[in-house]
């Protein structure tokens, strides 16, 4: 699966590509041409930025669990 770490680079290069594209389209002064490369690109950076959400929730989650087990495993060896 994915990790962390890749996630979070692609949506840093995919929000370096996002503001390249606005200064392009800025200077090109034709908006209608990148508003179809706009929609894609912040579409994709919603998708990964909730993809990583969800790794770092589940992330939190396991490190939980394993906390609860060692506290139990402490606990009960008493």
């Amino acid at each position: 699966g994915s990790n962390p770490h890749a996630l979070k680079s692609q949506i840093a290069s995919l929000q370096k590509a996002f503001s390249d594209l606005i200064a392009l389209s800025v200077k090109a002064q034709n908006a209608e041409m990148f508003e179809r490369k706009f929609k894609s690109l912040s579409e994709e950076i919603t998708k990964k930025q909730a993809e990583l959400a969800e790794l770092e929730k589940n992330q939190k989650t396991t490190d939980e669990i394993a906390e609860r087990l060692e506290y139990i495993k402490v606990h009960i060896a008493d």
